[in-house]
């Protein structure tokens, strides 16, 4: 029988999904290898959530491992909170499970937001150190806890939050306040996180921290007054530059100095974030170059120094890091750069040898973009057999096999990562050679970089789908390395891939995009989606978008790969202002993480495809 507490406002759920939409969601068997046949239909139902659709399938398989994970994603959290029925207690009983401990961690978040304390209290010591060390809103909501119920604050609650630059969800915003009441946060702490919140995250992000925070700060902090209007002029600028820059230059004669050079740095990053020439002056202005800020500021801060070749500024901004950052490969890299340019040639090059003995994209481009020293072999290493034999008879193994055969690659994949915490390199290289026999090649290049350099390139950097990848390499005059190297940073060669965003497949490929790449060499003008899935036409289809990338940016690697992940508009707009600017230079300046971070990964694989490539051949 169907629980009918999942079922509420299913209804509704399917209507809006429409008509159009459903009749997309044919029964597709995609051949998983040797894992055997992988409904698309359960894959995309599980993504969506399609609610309806996971109870029926839940309901047939009760005895399967599949059933706790399928069951934790039909769960509506916002539904069932107030007064979780037993269905969803006894779910919660099976700890351990991945799937169902994200489960509790989103109905903890949902249990602060509605203060909801009795439900939190009972739960939240069950939820295991992999979760919540990764989790900033559940700290925001311990925090929350902690204030309502007059509990001790854990510091490293707020040490999570602060050090998390890149999420600020809206609990947050009231647990940073109650931190600062109670004195765990200082003013000044909390006016950092606010700065960089306001200035680098979403607009959404921005408007919760100039609310939550403008206005405490004003009584709390010694710019009496001001914060909240420093907070606002940052939300403001990443809309409105212009009126934002304006503002604050009203405020020049009010605002507490220091007050104001925070916030010209903060300003001159949003413009070097958005592709602005005059960030560097606005920063050089305020002397602000050498000021103590957050991490995201700091970044922006050099990198509005790189986008003006003020190399100086910019030693002195990377001099002012923190260590840790200061040697991180990429602030090594660009102080080598600016030593150099500054004629202080030796230091500069002392730092290029360093780094030339790294694996990263930095190496690389220390290298002169020339093949990593990668081992053909791997060398010996402890016995690991008989680990390999427990692990494999684990129930959490079993599950994870389970849910790769169903096409649940996310959850798989996350079932192994917390079997193998703590696990040492040989027993990583070890699960990447299962992988491999198993045919689970995300898990197989995840383990393989763990190991480091004990893994072989062929287990890292695998060469399947190589006929399909040749021929249409052939076809429309891309470099196999490049295909590979896509292949490999969009899905990790699983061919039911599916994204948040909907991209679908090995090239994980829009479904509107794929539909315009068919219709330009066919007549054909329905298209079902689920042909996505078969790995020759989704190469294919990549491949020929790749090709017409490469001659919008004659070829160039860095340009190609960054339009195929954000978009060749995206990509024109930030090249209209940089002229003869080196493929460094515009991979740092680059205004997405996400997007940055994907041009660095698929150059590297690119250079070891291109290596293991000519190996084939020799």
């Amino acid at each position: 029988m169907i629980h009918a507490w999942l079922v509420a406002g299913a209804e509704s759920i399917l209507r809006a999904l429409g008509a159009a939409l459903l009749s997309t969601l044919v029964v597709f068997q995609c051949w998983a290898a040797d894992n055997g046949p992988v409904s698309i239909e359960l894959v995309r139902a599980y993504y969506k959530p399609d609610r309806p659709y996971l109870l029926r399938f839940a309901e047939e398989h009760r005895d399967s491992p599949l059933y706790p994970v399928v069951m934790a994603r039909a769960v509506d959290v916002r539904s069932v909170a107030a007064s979780p029925p037993k269905g969803v207690l006894d779910l919660l009983n099976q700890r351990g499970v991945p799937a169902v401990e994200k489960l509790r961690g989103a109905l903890l978040k949902e249990w602060a937001r509605t203060g909801n304390w009795t439900y939190f209290e009972r739960h939240d010591p069950l939820v295991p150190a992999w979760y919540a060390e990764k989790d900033v809103e559940l700290a925001c909501a311990r925090l929350a806890y902690a204030r309502s119920n007059r509990h001790t604050v854990q510091k490293q609650w707020v040490a999570t939050i602060l050090v998390q630059d890149s999420k600020f969800p809206d609990l947050c915003g009231q647990a940073l306040r109650g931190a600062l009441h109670e004195g765990v946060l200082s003013p000044e702490l909390a006016l950092q996180k606010g700065l960089a919140v306001a200035a680098f995250e979403g607009q959404k992000a921005a408007d919760v921290a100039a609310q939550s925070l403008g206005n405490d700060l004003d009584r709390m902090s010694r710019y009496q007054g001001m914060v909240g209007k420093a907070l606002s002029i940052l939300s403001l600028a990443r809309s409105n530059f212009e009126v934002a820059n304006t503002r604050l230059r009203r405020l020049a004669r009010s605002m507490d100095p220091e007050l104001f050079s925070l916030v010209a740095v903060h300003l001159g990053g949003i413009a070097a974030r958005q592709h602005r020439p005059d960030g560097h002056l606005m920063i050089k202005e305020a002397n602000g170059y050498s000021l103590a800020v957050s991490r995201v500021a700091s970044e922006w801060r050099c990198r509005a120094a790189i986008w003006a070749s003020a190399w100086d500024d910019l030693v002195v901004s990377i001099n002012s890091l923190p260590l840790a950052d200061r040697d991180s490969s990429v602030w090594m890299y660009w102080r080598a750069v600016g030593l150099q340019k500054m004629g202080r040639k030796a230091d500069g090059q002392a730092i290029m040898s360093r780094l030339a003995e790294t694996n990263d994209y930095y190496g690389l481009l220390a290298r002169g973009n020339k093949f990593f020293p990668h081992s053909s072999e791997s060398p010996k290493l402890p016995s690991t057999q008989e680990w390999v034999v427990r692990m494999s008879a684990t129930e959490e193994y079993k599950r994870a096999i389970a849910l790769y055969a169903a096409g649940l690659w996310v959850e798989g994949a996350l079932e192994m990562n917390v079997l193998l915490q703590g696990k040492s390199p040989a027993e990583y290289l070890a699960a990447a050679e299962l992988a491999q026999r198993n045919n689970i090649p995300d898990r197989q290049i995840s383990y393989s970089e763990r190991a480091g350099q004990a893994s072989k390139l062929t287990i890292a950097y695998p060469l399947m789908y190589i006929n399909e990848v040749t021929e249409a390499s052939g076809r429309e005059g891309v470099p196999a390395a490049t295909i590979f190297a896509i292949i490999r940073q969009e899905s990790r060669f699983v061919p039911y891939a599916v994204s948040s965003a909907g991209a679908l497949g090995l090239m994980q490929l829009m479904p509107n995009t794929a539909k315009k790449l068919i219709k330009s060499r066919s007549k054909n003008t329905k298209v079902d989606e689920s042909i996505l899935f078969k790995s020759s036409i989704n190469i294919e289809l990549g491949t020929k978008f790749l090709g017409q990338l490469g001659k919008r940016y004659s070829w160039n690697l860095a340009r190609m790969a960054a339009a195929y992940n954000a978009g060749p508009n995206r990509v024109d707009r930030w090249l209209q202002n940089q002229h003869r600017i080196t493929d460094a230079v515009f991979v740092e300046l680059i205004p997405y993480d996400e997007t940055r971070d994907y041009v660095k990964a698929v150059t590297i694989n690119e250079a070891l495809y291109r290596s293991n490539i000519n190996k084939l051949k020799k």
